[in-house]
């Protein structure tokens, strides 16, 4: 199974893509929520995370602060910087939402520059996230594979 086929796999599985289809069949919006780990911390990140949930959320995109956002605006580039001067890695982004996601009745997506999951190998980082309780967010990704 190549790249494209794991990730495509992954997404039709998942929760957020089930709740898309299903609000696209009712013709009715959902309330998807953009956080950037890490920034000011983890911690409070995790506490938003859960005020998230309270505030009925149907999916909230996390996105994991990467060096070079060229793809983001400058708002998640400041706070991506701020976060990763704070030390925030993906892997402490991961760690971080394996503790979260048992307390959240909303879909957690991951989103991420291609460049940190190819390092990982596709498979590996698709087991990882899965086993995390996180769903892969493929929307940027589809038309480079």
């Amino acid at each position: 199974m190549g790249a494209m086929d794991i990730m495509v796999d992954q997404f039709e599985h998942c929760a957020s893509t089930k709740i898309f289809q299903s609000n696209l069949g009712s013709f009715q919006s959902a309330f998807i929520s953009f956080i950037t780990a890490g920034d000011p911390d983890l911690a409070t990140t995790s506490k938003a995370l859960k005020i998230l949930n309270s505030c009925d959320s149907d999916v909230i995109e996390v996105g994991v602060p990467y060096s070079d956002p060229l793809a983001d605006g400058p708002v998640i580039q400041a706070s991506a910087t701020r976060a990763l001067k704070k030390g925030t890695t993906l892997d402490s982004v991961i760690e971080m939402l394996k503790g979260v996601t048992p307390e959240l009745s909303f879909p957690i997506v991951l989103f991420t520059y291609y460049n940190l999951i190819l390092k990982r190998g596709v498979g590996n980082f698709m087991s990882i996230i899965k086993q995390a309780g996180i769903h892969p967010n493929l929307s940027n990704c589809y038309r480079y594979l």
